[in-house]
């Protein structure tokens, strides 16, 4: 989807860092009762408890502890699993942030809202007692290494590419029954249902957080634009005006339409946020309501 160029001097605007640690003593990452993949696995909560309390089956694999094997479970379905204990469950949250262009269009905020979500939910994560890995997506999965305020400055967003290469390498990269967070603006070409549904695959819970500035929520009637996809660099001169605007609109309502009954299906959720909100507002009166956090 095209994106309507600024054409005056883009502003810096650093990530609050105050705000986000701040934010992280009131927050946490909220961990799912009901896994999209089924069985808890490694993603049961961040309590204390015995080390021989039981918590859940999964399937056998080279390497467990013969002294797990359920046998009876054998019997009964013909499988081989083994029983999860809490001591053993480790759970990880995998980050994914939209590395592309688009990310970092208007006047700046969309950029450091995205950085400072990353930084948040790296340490919401933290605080669940989850082990977070934050994934840069563009040509494929790159892992952003470093700690806290050093994944920030390493966080690129200059790719021409957003997810078309994903669902090659998501199987290699992403854990199993880790918790996904995706944020992007999701203004490129695809198929919602063949998206979510790769990103949901063996996954715990999946979060799905749009980010879009103001004006490509509600682009105002300003006359003649050029409109340029900053991916491509491909442009469109035409007049914004009520019908163009209204039809814009339109493709933006399904586009979001589109991902929100994908996610749904999935037993994911899709939420769609402002880059001019503060950090602040954006845990209060999205991430908060739709239980993606919750309060430690």
């Amino acid at each position: 989807m095209a994106k309507q160029t600024i054409n005056h001097e883009q502003l810096s605007v650093e990530p609050d860092l105050r705000a986000i640690h701040r934010l992280a003593e009131q927050y946490k990452l909220a961990v799912p009762r009901s896994p999209i993949c089924g069985g808890l696995g490694e993603m049961m909560g961040s309590s204390s408890g015995s080390s021989l309390e039981f918590q859940d089956f999964r399937e056998y694999v080279p390497g467990d502890d013969p002294r797990h094997i359920d046998w009876s479970a054998l019997g009964r379905s013909d499988q081989l699993m083994v029983r999860l204990y809490r001591e053993e469950v480790a759970p990880f949250a995998d980050i994914l942030v939209d590395g592309s262009s688009s990310m970092a269009v208007g006047d700046g905020h969309k950029e450091k809202l995205t950085r400072e979500l990353t930084l948040a939910f790296d340490l919401f994560a933290g605080r669940a007692g989850a082990e977070p890995t934050v994934w840069l997506v563009g040509h494929g999965l790159r892992k952003v290494e470093g700690s806290g305020e050093a994944k920030l400055n390493r966080l690129d967003f200059s790719s021409t590419s957003s997810f078309e290469n994903l669902s090659h390498t998501r199987a290699t990269f992403l854990k199993r029954r880790s918790i996904r967070v995706l944020i992007s603006d999701f203004l490129f070409v695809h198929t919602a249902e063949s998206l979510i549904k790769n990103l949901a695959e063996g996954a715990s819970a999946l979060w799905l957080i749009q980010i879009l500035t103001a004006e490509e929520a509600e682009p105002a009637l300003a006359g003649g634009v050029r409109l340029t996809d900053v991916e491509s660099q491909q442009f469109q001169d035409i007049i914004m005006n009520e019908r163009n605007t209204s039809d814009y609109m339109k493709r933006l309502g399904n586009l979001q339409t589109g991902l929100a009954r994908a996610a749904r299906r999935a037993a994911a959720r899709f939420i769609t946020i402002l880059a001019e909100n503060t950090l602040e507002q954006v845990c209060r009166e999205n991430l908060l309501p739709s239980g993606i956090i919750t309060a430690s």
